[in-house]
Formats: structure tokens, C-alpha cells, sequence
């Protein structure tokens, strides 16, 4: 999930659903930008409070934690700019998804 805390004064002008100040997020399973019905103080707040878990709950197969911590160099995972993956994302939506991300990739 890749999040646009605060989401400016016009959301529709810049292609973002929600409304002014409401927090949205590029969803990876749709591809889109959703809106997050909180503002900006209550998703930090929501991200500390270890429900983020539950959220990504349906994304994530049983045993993913073991997989990734069992040996994450033979399985091609390491470190990777966050400029990397919101240009990935971006790239994936504009051939997958139902419109162009807007500024995502230009993150």
C-alpha cells in the first residue's frame, strides 16, 4: 500500500477519490487510488495500532512471514528504494489497471 497522507484541497483534480484532507491509498490489489476515510492524524494512529495486519489480511497467503524470513537473498528479496517500487506500482497500473496513477510514479 502506497499512501497519500493528506489528500490537498481539489482530490478530483488530481484524479484521487476522497474528499479534501481524507487519506487515500494506492491499492495493490485493484491497481487504483482508494479512499481511506481517515485524515491524516487518524491513519497514523490506525498504523500504530497494529491493525494493519488485519487489513492486509486477505492479500497475504498463510506462512508468508516464515517464507520471507527463512532466506530472503535466495528468493531475490532485498531493500529496495521506496522510489523503485511506487515506480513499479505506477508502471503496473498503466498497463494493468483502470487508469493511470497520476503522480504515483513520480514519487
Amino acid at each position: 500500500m502506497i499512501a497519500a497522507p493528506g489528500n490537498g484541497h481539489d482530490p478530483a483534480a488530481s484524479g484521487r477519490p476522497g474528499s479534501p484532507g481524507q487519506t487515500t491509498c494506492f491499492a495493490p490489489d485493484t491497481l487504483a487510488w482508494e479512499a481511506m476515510d481517515m485524515g491524516h492524524s487518524a491513519w497514523v494512529h490506525w498504523l500504530l495500532s497494529r491493525r494493519l495486519e488485519t487489513f492486509y489480511g486477505g492479500l497475504r497467503r498463510p506462512g508468508w512471514r516464515e517464507e520471507a524470513h527463512a532466506d530472503p537473498a535466495a528468493n531475490g528479496w532485498r531493500a529496495v528504494p521506496m522510489r523503485e517500487v511506487c515506480a513499479v506500482a505506477a508502471d503496473f497500473a498503466r498497463q494493468l489497471g483502470p487508469a493511470d496513477p497520476g503522480f504515483l510514479g513520480d514519487v
